[in-house]
C-alpha cells in the first residue's frame, strides 16, 4: 500500500468515542482522545493481528488499541514500568488484552534499571512470538525509543507498521529517531502530540 492510498482510507474509517483527554486538557505526554482515534484508524487500515504498546501509562491508547482487537479477533500487549499503569483499561475490552507491569507499587522516580531490564526482557519474547504493529510511547529519550525500535522491528516484517508518539516536539527523542530511520515511507500526522507513522521496508 502506497502513502496516498493508505492516508485516504485512514481518513475514510469512522472511529469510536472511547474517552481519552479531550484536546486541550491533556497534561504531561498522555495519549489523547485524537491520537488514540487515528491509532485504531491505523489499525483498521494496516490489519494487524499482534500489537505491542510500550508506555500503557493510563491505558486511553490500549483501548482503542483493544476496541480494534476485539473487532478484529486480534491481540494487543503492551508494557510499563509502573505498577499503576493501566488503571483506566476498559474491562468490556481486556479480553483481548496481555498487560505487563510491575505488581510492587513503584513511582516514577523510583524505577530501578534492573526494572526497565526485565520489561526489555518480556517486550523481546513476545515482539519474537510476532509483532505486526508496534505504538511506541514508553520513555521518550532517543536511547530508548531507538533501542526499542531497532531490537523490535528487527523481528518485524517488510509492510508491519512503527508509530512513534510525541514527534511533533523536536526536542523529543522520538523525533530524532523519526528524522533517521530509513524506511518504505513514513508520515507525520498533525495531532496535538504528534504521531509519527513509519512503514518498514
Amino acid at each position: 500500500m502506497n502513502k496516498e492510498t493508505c492516508l485516504k482510507k485512514i481518513t475514510a474509517v469512522t472511529p469510536p468515542n472511547l474517552g481519552g483527554f479531550a484536546e486541550g486538557n491533556a497534561g504531561g505526554q498522555a495519549v489523547r482522545k485524537q491520537e488514540g482515534q487515528l491509532l485504531y484508524a491505523l489499525c483498521k487500515v494496516f490489519l494487524p493481528k499482534n500489537i505491542l504498546e510500550t508506555g500503557t501509562h493510563t491505558g486511553c491508547s490500549t483501548n482503542y488499541l483493544l476496541k480494534y482487537a476485539a473487532e478484529q479477533n486480534a491481540t494487543v500487549s503492551t508494557f510499563d514500568v509502573e505498577s499503576k499503569a493501566g488503571k483506566d483499561i476498559m474491562q468490556s475490552l481486556s479480553a483481548n488484552l496481555i498487560l505487563h507491569k510491575p505488581k510492587k507499587r513503584i513511582l516514577s522516580r523510583k524505577v530501578r534499571p534492573v526494572d526497565i531490564v526485565n520489561i526489555r526482557k518480556l517486550v523481546l519474547e513476545t515482539a519474537t512470538a510476532g509483532v505486526d504493529l508496534f505504538f511506541h510511547d514508553s520513555d521518550h529519550s532517543y536511547e530508548n525509543a531507538k533501542w526499542e525500535y531497532d531490537n523490535i522491528t528487527a523481528l518485524m516484517k517488510r509492510g508491519s507498521v512503527v508509530v512513534l508518539h510525541d514527534v511533533a516536539r523536536q526536542r523529543h527523542g522520538t523525533r530524532q529517531l523519526f528524522d533517521e530511520v530509513e524506511c518504505d515511507w513514513k508520515h507525520i500526522f498533525d495531532t496535538p502530540n504528534g504521531l509519527g507513522l513509519i512503514v518498514l521496508k
